[in-house]
């Protein structure tokens, strides 16, 4: 295999060449990757419990759901029933407290 100054120059002219349309592809790819992540992580609609310490009963999901009928959500979940909350943050759903719903498994 003989390599000379021209067959080196042309490899070096042919990664060129290539390099912005890989560096595309990964970008759209790590894009993608960011948005799918972004909408399914944290958006199943799960009771969660914006209370701690004393207050945490009150959003207590075998304690709301029962009583209540709904439960507090995360903002952001895909309840379709979603509202917000009083105080500032909190939103609740009657779906979330449907047991026949797929929950999150973390």
């Amino acid at each position: 295999h003989n390599i000379t100054r021209d067959t080196v120059l042309l490899a070096s002219t042919n990664d060129q060449q290539h390099t912005p349309k890989t560096i595309m592809k990964i970008v759209i790819a790590l894009l993608a990757l960011v948005a799918f992540t972004t909408i399914t992580e944290g958006t199943l609609c799960t009771c969660i419990n914006p209370f701690t310490g004393v207050n945490s009963h009150f959003g207590d999901r075998s304690i709301t759901c029962p009583r209540q009928g709904f439960c507090y959500v995360d903002c952001n979940a895909d309840c379709r029933d979603l509202k917000p909350a009083a105080g500032k943050g909190r939103c609740f759903s009657k779906l979330a407290c449907d047991d026949n719903l797929p929950r999150s498994s973390g």
